[in-house]
């Protein structure tokens, strides 16, 4: 899922596949502010760059492995670990 350009997926609810391997990507300026991302069964991995990229998003990862990856200005989030563990998901990146 590629959510490109200022705003792009703002309040959306992404729903990955289950378990399929899913890529969200955040890139601008509040690409994925106040967004939710549920990863379902499948790996999964989200990567937000730039400004606010995540602001205020939720990434909820299922059973499979969940990463994470942050290039920009610090900004708050939430991440929602299931049985396996989530890689680089501070509550401030």
């Amino acid at each position: 899922v590629r959510c490109i350009g200022d705003g792009a997926c703002v309040g959306s609810v992404v729903q990955c596949p289950a378990t399929y391997e899913c890529n969200i990507e955040c890139n601008q300026k509040n690409a994925c502010k106040d967004a939710t991302m549920n990863c379902t069964d499948g790996p999964c991995s989200l990567s937000c760059a730039g400004m606010n990229g995540c602001m205020g998003s939720h990434l909820v990862c299922g059973s499979n492995r969940c990463d994470l990856s942050c290039n920009g200005v610090d900004y708050e989030h939430s991440v929602t670990c299931a049985a396996q563990p989530c890689n680089g998901c501070p509550q401030k990146c």
